[in-house]
């Protein structure tokens, strides 16, 4: 019975768990830079590291869209303040943010821009 407990251990998982189909599991507590960037870009965040470039987790309200666990928990991350909240809760700070507002397209009477928001988090792990 022992063995089949430890069998049973390594396959739980209770992290704060990013997927990727690039890069698999990312557990954001054992993160070695100081620094993380989420790019806020059409309703998608854009999770970037040294070494994790361009991890995608899905705002959508579909939940078989979603890649981010909490506590093993599967979760929506749909918007600024969520993404906020996740990365405060495992003890990130909010270092700086800034938006990017790109070329301007006219669209009947209206000027429709693009913008990126960007936040960059302190790694206080």
């Amino acid at each position: 019975m022992k063995k089949l407990l430890f069998l049973f251990i390594p396959l739980v998982s209770f992290g704060q768990i990013i997927k990727s189909e690039t890069y698999g599991e990312i557990d954001i507590r054992l993160l070695d830079d100081k620094y993380v960037t989420v790019k806020v870009k059409y309703g998608m965040f854009e999770f970037t590291t040294s070494k994790y470039k361009e991890v995608y987790f899905s705002g959508n309200v579909r939940k078989k869209k979603w890649n981010v666990y909490d506590e093993g928990e599967l979760i929506a991350l749909t918007d600024k303040a969520d993404v906020l909240n996740f990365f405060a809760k495992y003890n990130f700070e909010l270092s700086s943010s800034s938006t990017e507002v790109g070329a301007g397209v006219i669209v009947g009477n209206v000027v429709a821009t693009s913008s990126n928001d960007f936040l960059i988090f302190l790694n206080n792990n």
